[in-house]
């Protein structure tokens, strides 16, 4: 069991710390806290990309990702 939230959040200082010409990254939280089973290293896979794409193929500037608990699923 993982807190997504707070996984996220390592992920995004992570690939920032790589890229010093990152956009600045907006994550907004709207729970404190989602936990979730999961296979860790899937996840980060899958974070990783969505995040490493973002940086790269968007203009500069700024990136927004939101999370949130809606009925028991996460967006």
């Amino acid at each position: 069991e993982i807190d997504l939230v707070h996984y996220v959040e390592e992920l995004i200082e992570e690939l920032k710390a790589g890229n010093e010409d990152a956009p600045l990254i907006h994550f907004t939280k709207y729970d404190s806290s989602i936990l979730t089973k999961t296979d860790k290293k899937l996840l980060r896979q899958v974070f990783v990309n969505l995040i490493s794409n973002a940086i790269k193929y968007s203009p500069k500037g700024e990136i927004k990702m939101m999370s949130q608990l809606l009925d028991a699923a996460v967006f």
